[in-house]
């Protein structure tokens, strides 16, 4: 049975492994390199909504078996579709124009945007969910020493405290239904400064 972080771990490998192979197609002469930029950001774009819809479904399925209500995915607005292909075009302008290894750099941002848009996708839920109290993470076999001490035995974090990530970063929170919760410095900040959660 394939899990959240198997599902956003694949995406991550096939979008860099797209990504070059339409560069090789660019340097074979294939592909003309002005259209290049426009089409690799909207193969990470899909990526990318693949990644956030893969965080919903996972979450509404802890939420679901949880609760046993049925919860229903959000929509994402076309006004962060367009923000997000620009943002994409100019991180692949970047790269095209640094003097590095192009292909090595295109595969380390095909990978990693699905596994962020994913992370970032399923905190955001997290946070925003009713039912779900806070989190455990998740670890991914090798978890770097970040994500080890956010681990700190199954230390429960508050649901506003977003998990830390890098780049590459195949963690996730695990969300918690009890009302046990740790008290972070985020936490208490967002309390003194009157912010709801």
């Amino acid at each position: 049975m394939s899990t959240y972080q198997d599902t956003v771990q694949r995406l991550g490998k096939s979008t860099a492994t797209i990504l070059e192979q339409l560069w090789e197609s660019v340097q074979r002469g294939e592909l003309p390199q002005a259209d290049f930029a426009q089409i690799a950001a909207q193969v990470v774009y899909l990526a990318n909504e693949q990644g956030r819809a893969a965080a919903q479904a996972a979450l509404n399925g802890y939420v679901e078996i949880a609760t046993g209500i049925p919860t229903v995915p959000v929509a994402q607005s076309a006004t962060v579709t367009t923000a997000e292909l620009a943002r994409l075009e100019k991180a692949i302008g970047t790269i095209l124009a640094a003097d590095q290894d192009t292909l090595m750099q295109l595969a380390r941002l095909g990978n990693s945007e699905p596994l962020d848009s994913a992370a970032r996708s399923f905190s955001e839920g997290i946070r925003t969910n009713g039912k779900v109290k806070g989190w455990v993470p998740q670890l991914e076999p090798g978890a770097c020493e970040l994500c080890q001490w956010l681990y700190a035995d199954g230390r429960i974090w508050p649901k506003d405290y977003p998990m830390q990530t890098h780049k590459g970063c195949g963690c996730s929170p695990l969300p918690t239904f009890a009302d046990r919760e740790l008290s972070v410095p985020y936490s208490k900040f967002l309390n003194r400064n009157g912010v709801k959660r």
